[in-house]
C-alpha cells in the first residue's frame, strides 16, 4: 500500500499586502507531488514572520493568538485528510482543501471521532510539538475508549452530545473495575481525556468540557527505593547468565544516572560529552517531556558504559534494545537471587537514584531536580519527604552539639 506524504505549512504571499504593509499568510498543503494553497485570511507584517517555523515570532503584538490561529487550521485540514482516509475516499490535496472550504463536510461529530483525530494529530507531530513518551501515553487512553464505549452502551460510537458528566463516571467505574487501575492512574486517564476534550474546544468541535466538573484528586504515596544495603546485595551478584548479567547493569546504570527506562533505552554514544569538569556526562532531552538533562557520571556508570558502548559510532544506542516489560521480569528474577525482598522495577531505580544515592548523601534537591529532569521542585520535593534516616541522623548529630558532646 503507497504511504501519503502529507504536509502543512504556511508562508507570506508579498504580492498580497494591505495598507499597513501587512502580507496574507497563505496555508500550503503538499500530498506526494500534489500542491495547493488556501488563504487564512490573516495578515502579518513580513518583520514578524519566522520563515523556517512558519510562525509569528513573539514581538508581534499578537503572535499567540495567530499561531493558535494557523494551529486550528493545520488541524482542519488534517482532520479532512483523516475523513477522506477513513471513508475510502479520493484523497487528493483538492478534495482536503474543498472540505476545508466547506464544499464537502467535515462531520467530527462523536467520541471516537474526536479522539481519532486527536491522536493521529500527536502522531503527525510526533518530534515537533508532541513526545512518543505522551503519544505512547493517549494511545493506551484511546484504546481505552474503543474499549469502553461498546462495553457500556452496547454501541461502537457515541455522539458527542451524549458525552457528560454520567458518562464519564462510567468510565471512571470501568477504569477502575475493567482495567484495575490505581486511584492515581484513573486520575492520569481523566486529566489526558479533559485535554482531548480541550482540543476539541479549541478546534470548535466542542463548546465545553464534559470534564468541567470533575475533580481530578491524585493520593499522595511515599516513593519506594532501595536501601543502600540492598544494592549492595544487587552490586556484588556474579555468575549471572548474559540476559540478568546485561539486566544487572541496566539497573545499576539507571541506579546511578536515575535516568528512566526510556531514557536508558535511548542512550546514545554522542549523548556522553565532556562536561564542565572535563569528566564525563550524560547531557541530553529526556524523551517523555523532552526536558534537558545533565547527569556528571560516576564511576560505576563510566564502567557500564565501557563495557557496552563502541566510542567510534556516536549515534550507535549504547544498550542493546529490550522491553521495559522484559527488564522488570528479569529483575523480578535478579531479586530473589540477591535476596532482595523489595519489587524491583525499572522506575524504582529512579526513586533510589534520587533518594538514596544522591539526597541521602547531601546533593542538593535542586540539583537533584535539574539531573531527573524535573520540570518543578515540588515534583523532585516528594523524594526528599522519604529520606527519614537522614534526617534522624542529621537530627541525632544537632542533639550532640547542643549538650556540648
Amino acid at each position: 500500500m503507497k504511504t501519503n506524504a502529507l504536509g502543512f505549512s504556511f508562508y507570506l504571499r508579498i504580492d498580497k499586502q494591505n495598507a499597513k504593509g501587512e502580507s496574507l499568510i497563505f496555508a500550503k498543503i503538499r500530498l506526494n507531488s500534489q500542491k495547493a494553497e488556501i488563504s487564512t485570511k490573516r495578515y502579518i507584517h513580513p518583520r514578524y514572520w519566522d520563515k523556517k517555523k512558519y510562525i509569528a515570532k513573539k514581538p508581534f503584538q499578537f503572535c499567540k493568538e495567530l499561531n493558535e490561529h494557523l494551529q486550528v487550521v493545520k488541524n482542519k485540514l488534517y482532520a479532512a485528510y483523516t475523513q477522506l482516509l477513513q471513508s475510502n475516499k479520493s484523497i487528493s490535496v483538492q478534495n482536503i482543501k474543498d472540505l476545508y472550504l466547506g464544499k464537502g463536510k467535515i462531520d467530527v461529530v462523536t467520541m471516537v471521532q474526536l479522539s481519532t483525530l486527536h491522536i493521529n494529530e500527536m502522531e503527525q507531530f510526533l518530534g515537533k510539538s508532541s513526545f512518543r513518551g505522551n503519544y505512547k501515553n493517549y494511545k493506551t487512553t484511546h484504546k481505552y475508549i474503543l474499549e469502553f464505549i461498546p462495553l457500556a452502551f452496547k454501541k461502537k460510537d457515541l455522539p458527542l452530545e451524549e458525552i457528560n458528566y454520567s458518562f464519564i463516571k462510567q468510565y471512571e467505574y470501568f477504569l477502575q473495575t475493567e482495567k484495575d487501575c490505581t486511584q492515581n492512574g484513573i486520575m492520569k486517564q481523566m486529566q489526558r481525556l479533559r485535554k482531548v476534550f480541550n482540543w476539541g474546544i479549541r478546534n470548535e468541535y466542542l463548546t465545553e468540557n464534559p470534564l468541567r466538573s470533575y475533580k481530578i484528586s491524585f493520593k499522595k504515596y511515599d516513593r519506594g527505593y532501595l536501601k543502600m544495603e540492598e544494592i549492595a546485595k544487587l552490586e556484588n551478584l556474579s555468575g549471572l547468565s548474559k540476559k540478568l548479567q546485561y539486566t544487572q547493569d541496566f539497573f545499576i546504570f539507571q541506579l546511578y544516572t536515575g535516568l528512566a527506562y526510556s531514557d536508558v533505552i535511548d542512550l546514545k554514544v554522542k549523548d556522553i560529552v565532556s562536561g564542565i569538569d572535563n569528566t564525563p556526562w550524560i547531557i541530553k532531552n529526556r524523551v517523555k517531556t523532552n526536558v534537558k538533562i545533565t547527569i556528571p557520571l560516576l564511576p560505576k556508570s563510566i564502567y557500564i558504559i565501557s563495557k557496552y558502548s563502541d566510542l567510534s559510532m556516536p549515534d550507535k544506542n549504547i544498550f542493546p534494545r529490550i522491553s521495559n516489560q522484559k527488564i522488570n521480569q528479569n529483575l523480578k528474577e535478579l531479586g530473589e537471587i540477591a535476596g532482595v525482598l523489595t519489587r524491583l522495577s525499572t522506575h524504582l531505580a529512579r526513586h533510589s537514584a534520587a533518594t538514596t544515592i544522591w539526597l541521602s548523601n547531601g546533593v542538593s534537591i535542586e540539583v537533584v531536580s535539574k539531573m531527573l529532569g524535573h520540570t518543578k521542585i515540588s515534583t523532585t520535593q516528594i523524594y526528599g519527604r522519604i529520606v527519614e534516616e537522614k534526617i534522624a541522623e542529621e537530627m541525632k548529630e544537632l542533639k550532640q552539639k547542643l549538650r556540648g558532646e
